[in-house]
């Protein structure tokens, strides 16, 4: 088997990012609802907009998370899946 270098560091960002409690919450919350905006997200655990963002952002660079935008409401939304 080969192990490239970059792959201790994938697993260890993503060791580290599912390791905290507001990451888990989010993570727990897209299982259960689907695509989420960072505004329902923010809704739905209580925490600020600029919280939130910081742990999506980490999510989504381990790779946990991914976005995408939609049209909701004639309006482009950035959704979290």
């Amino acid at each position: 088997m080969i192990i490239r270098r970059t792959e201790p560091i994938k697993a260890i960002l993503f060791m580290e990012a599912i390791g905290e409690k507001t990451r888990q919450e989010i993570i727990k919350l897209l299982l259960r609802k689907g695509e989420m905006s960072l505004t329902e997200i923010q809704k739905e655990i209580g925490k600020v907009p600029s919280t939130v963002h910081f742990h999506l952002n980490i999510l989504v660079k381990a790779g946990i998370l991914s976005w995408k935008i939609v049209k909701r409401n004639r309006r482009p939304t950035k959704v979290y899946y």
